[in-house]
């Protein structure tokens, strides 16, 4: 039985041929047009949301470079600076070692000096600098704030704080954003560190003598400077020592805003807002370090434990002692009085390991070009001078033909004052071959006892203990001595006026040019350390940029994978595409032309 088609499918049929193949060149070219094969969400349901997925993962990729190039810029200004610093302590070290040079004249330190202090101000330029935005970049968080200003003393104090910013630049990914001034510029390794007072009338004390530098004794570690009743002299308390052996010095007319020094410690003073009548003022070693923290507690009699306060972590101890026992820990050496008594249990003091400031060091050079002479100056002891020996065996204060020898013991003696009228002039040194450098005491001896100074004798001292050095740790030197004429003392001439009486003394300090050499060594040595600090915050900033740089190829190798990926997923083949479309239009034509010719086939037509 035949199949009959109405006229109506065939027009039915080919209508929805006509629609679909439209359809197909629409998509076509749409696809084309778009570049993408996936439209809508419907196209690929799966393919869609994979491509969602990756588009959000660019997008937190970009912002991980975004993050990155932050991490950079803010890194690679704080190593332009540090790289800066460097520069500027290497000349400083270089003017340094130019000025131990014992042949430069008062003009030629003065004109290191005034390089050095030029070194300083552009340090400190460096130390504040600020970022495009403003913000100081060393200061922590506190970023509207200089990371040190200078105190009414000169000395450059911290004003910032320890925050550190830190980005996120990859998955699971920190790294800081900037230094704390501090990290590098006030913990650099001392052998003495500096000395704090109670009061802000006094500044930061700083060693200017390494040979005359003791520290406090234990358990107070303390100094205590005691004004007079009229506030022009005072008194230098040991006040960890027996009370009959606290006295170090007794200094008469004092003036606002001279300099103070106790046992090689230079303190400066206020002159507008100077220190009082009957005001007392302590001196400690710093307490906080940038570097480690101790305690040490004693824990029974005669036994004492040291904690590292960084780590809570008992680091020594028990260690039994007894006084005249020397405490020696984290680069400090704290004495004791064998006459004083033992700390009572539960006593306790704490120490930091000895540290400078940058800024500190490079001033301290400057001032230093002004220590300047090659004499040897005798000073009369016009008053009673104070010596403390802590040392066993103690040393003897006066050589033994002394009219007022008496054997050294532990703990305080005194040399009574002047009675005759001889002053001492010009320590030159005559004859360097016969020359020693170091401190001495002149003594104006009788060795034939008629009561008149025939002879003088000058032994070389302990500048710390004032007690004469043994032999042959120490030397002793003797000559005659005629009334008005010079005396000529290992190489050293002297012109005496006046009329020295028997057992008369004279403290004799080492050259200025000696102590310079000391004090710049210590300095040299101090400012090595700062291009260390320096070094290692560059280094560290260094890798925090490695890791920046790393992170970033990673972060581009990811997205360039990605983008592949997504490519495939989402994006057409131009090729394909375009053959897609001429397909399409060349079956909608065939179709319509179809569509044209069996329009026309109806029985009607042949009726």
């Amino acid at each position: 039985m035949a199949t009959r088609i109405a006229t109506a499918n065939y027009f039915q049929r080919n209508v929805a041929q006509l629609q679909t193949r439209q359809a197909n060149l629409d998509r076509a070219q749409l696809e084309l047009s778009t570049g993408k094969k996936i439209i809508n969400p419907s196209d690929d349901p799966t393919g869609a949301n994979t491509v969602i997925r990756l588009k959000k993962e660019i997008q937190v990729s970009d912002r991980y470079l975004a993050s990155q190039d932050s991490a950079r810029r803010y890194n690679s200004v704080s190593e332009t600076q540090l790289d800066s610093m460097t520069n500027t302590l290497y000349r400083s070290q270089e003017l340094l070692t130019q000025a131990i040079n014992g042949a430069y004249d008062s003009a030629a330190l003065q004109a290191l000096g005034n390089e050095i202090g030029a070194r300083v101000s552009e340090f400190m330029g460096q130390v504040n600098a600020t970022n495009s935005a403003g913000d100081y970049i060393f200061s922590g968080y506190q970023t509207t704030s200089p990371a040190y200003e200078i105190d009414q003393f000169g000395f450059a104090q911290y004003q910032g704080d320890e925050g550190i910013r830190d980005l996120l630049i990859a998955p699971n990914t920190y790294v800081d954003a900037n230094a704390t001034g501090n990290a590098f510029v006030d913990n650099l390794t001392s052998d003495y560190g500096y000395f704090t007072p109670s009061s802000d009338k006094l500044s930061t004390g700083t060693v200017t003598n390494p040979s005359a530098f003791r520290s406090p004794a234990f358990p107070e570690t303390t100094y205590q400077i005691q004004f007079n009743a009229t506030g022009d002299g005072y008194d230098i308390i040991d006040l960890g020592l027996d009370p009959a052996n606290q006295v170090l010095d007794s200094v008469t007319g004092y003036l606002p805003g001279d300099e103070i020094t106790v046992q090689g410690i230079t303190f400066q003073t206020n002159g507008s807002n100077p220190p009082v009548a009957g005001e007392t003022i302590d001196l400690s070693p710093q307490r906080d370090s940038e570097l480690s923290n101790f305690e040490v507690n004693f824990t029974a009699a005669g036994e004492y434990e040291i904690v590292d306060l960084d780590r809570n972590k008992v680091v020594a101890g028990p260690v039994p002692f007894v006084m005249g026992d020397t405490i020696e820990w984290g680069g400090r050496k704290f004495p004791s009085d064998p006459a004083a008594a033992l700390p009572a249990v539960g006593t306790s003091f704490t120490f930091g390991e000895p540290t400078k400031n940058t800024q500190w060091v490079m001033s301290q050079a400057s001032n230093s070009m002004t220590i300047n002479g090659s004499r040897f100056v005798a000073t009369a002891n016009d008053e009673a001078l104070n010596s403390v020996d802590l040392n066993t065996p103690p040393g003897d204060l006066l050589p033994p033909d002394h009219p007022l020898y008496t054997p050294g013991t532990s703990g305080s003696m005194v040399i009574p004052a002047n009675t005759g009228t001889g002053i001492l002039s010009g320590g030159i040194v005559l004859y360097p071959e016969d020359n020693v450098i170091g401190d001495f005491r002149i003594s104006f001896i009788d060795t034939i006892g008629d009561g008149v100074a025939d002879s003088v004798r000058m032994d070389e001292i302990d500048p710390v203990t004032k007690r004469i050095k043994p032999q042959p740790e120490g030397q002793s030197f003797d000559t005659e001595f005629t009334s008005g004429e010079a005396i000529v003392v290992a190489g050293i001439e002297y012109e005496v006026t006046g009329t020295p009486a028997v057992g008369d003394t004279f403290e004799v300090a080492r050259p200025e040019n000696s102590r310079r050499v000391e004090v710049l060594g210590m300095l040299l040595h101090e400012l090595d350390q700062g291009l260390v600090t320096t070094g290692n915050t560059r280094s560290e900033i260094g890798s925090r940029l490695n890791i920046v740089d790393n992170m970033e190829q990673a972060q581009l190798n990811f997205q360039s994978i990605t983008i592949s990926t997504l490519a495939t997923l989402e994006e057409v083949d131009i090729y394909e595409a375009v053959n897609n479309l001429e397909t399409s239009k060349v079956a909608l034509q065939a179709a319509q032309q179809s569509f044209v010719k069996i329009q026309n086939l109806s029985l009607f037509n042949y009726l």
